[in-house]
């Protein structure tokens, strides 16, 4: 019986030493793992290198931190992530652009076509009064306009940035003026495009066309509805001027209010919380040539570390 006891005991010594064994190995695993993670505990406050300042396009860089802070952010200077443009709301260098295609029929009346372009229509109201109410610019000389028919004439690139007003939607009309007595034109308007275009953010986007212009026909004389601008085709805007027996006209076809310059700020990636351990290392790549400029910013209470590095990749 005591021989029992005995072999138990020993079973029970055994098995608390194997335990503990296995929690010494366990532990050091957890701890080579944690190493391999290259987390520390560091103070003072953060600081950063990079390894190279001059690489070929897929080879990874490695920035190196001494020091901590609560949170980190990393810009890495590639469109959309530029820590200088970190706060913009507009396009610093927006150009506006604008072009279609004219063609005329009919008649001999000569300055029948305006070109038109306000900041301060709102759109919420085209009444005649309204619209005569609002500043116009007449930019009608900015355009290439077509003298005979069938030619379809490009109006050439129209920029229109001068006129564009920050904060402030832009609206263009056509115009047509006709004269009662003898025939009056007919316009059409194809191949209609506004165009925004940043070489700072590398935007070039289509902002409207013939059809997302959302084209209002406003008569100032004479309404008539046969005689007035309208989309004949899915892809023309047009108005038919009448025969001499037809009274003056003085017919709008205005855009919707077109909303420019706004864009997102850049953001960053956030390589480290409050709640994440600090450490050494931190890799990225740059896969397109170009010069960049890879920007850390450490944030800790109130206090802001920031970091600007240059990297040039071919």
């Amino acid at each position: 019986m005591k021989f029992t006891n005995n072999i138990k005991k020993y079973s029970v010594q055994i098995y608390l030493m194997l335990l503990l064994v296995g929690i010494t190995l366990f532990l050091t695993a957890c701890a080579k793992e944690h190493e391999e993670m290259d987390y520390y505990k560091p103070s003072g406050p953060l600081a950063a290198t990079l390894d190279q300042s001059k690489v070929t396009a897929g080879t990874p860089l490695m920035l190196s931190f001494t020091g901590t802070a609560d949170s980190i952010f990393f810009y890495s200077g590639k469109e959309g992530h530029k820590y200088e443009y970190r706060n913009r709301s507009e396009n610093e260098d927006l150009q506006l652009t604008l072009s279609f295609t004219s063609t005329i029929r009919y008649g001999y009346q000569e300055n029948t076509i305006q070109l038109l372009v306000s900041t301060d229509f709102t759109g919420d109201d085209f009444s005649p009064e309204m619209v005569q109410a609002a500043t116009w610019q007449n930019i009608t000389h900015l355009a290439t306009w077509a003298t005979t028919w069938p030619d379809k004439t490009p109006s050439g690139t129209i920029d229109l940035t001068p006129f564009h007003v920050t904060d402030k939607p832009m609206v263009i009309a056509f115009r047509f003026l006709g004269t009662g007595g003898t025939t009056q034109r007919d316009w059409g308007i194809e191949n209609y495009y506004l165009h925004e275009s940043s070489s700072t953010t590398g935007i070039n986007n289509e902002l409207i066309n013939i059809v997302t212009a959302d084209w209002t026909a406003v008569a100032m004389l004479n309404p008539d509805p046969v005689r007035n601008w309208k989309m004949r085709t899915p892809t023309e805007l047009h108005i038919s001027g009448g025969n001499a027996t037809f009274p003056d006209q003085d017919a709008w076809a205005i855009s919707k209010p077109i909303h420019i310059n706004k864009v997102m700020p850049d953001k960053p990636d956030v390589i480290k919380t409050r709640h994440q351990l600090m450490f050494k290392n931190y890799r990225f790549v740059y896969d397109e040539p170009g010069a960049y400029r890879p920007t850390i910013v450490g944030k800790s209470g109130q206090e802001e570390f920031v970091s600007e590095l240059d990297v040039v990749v071919e």
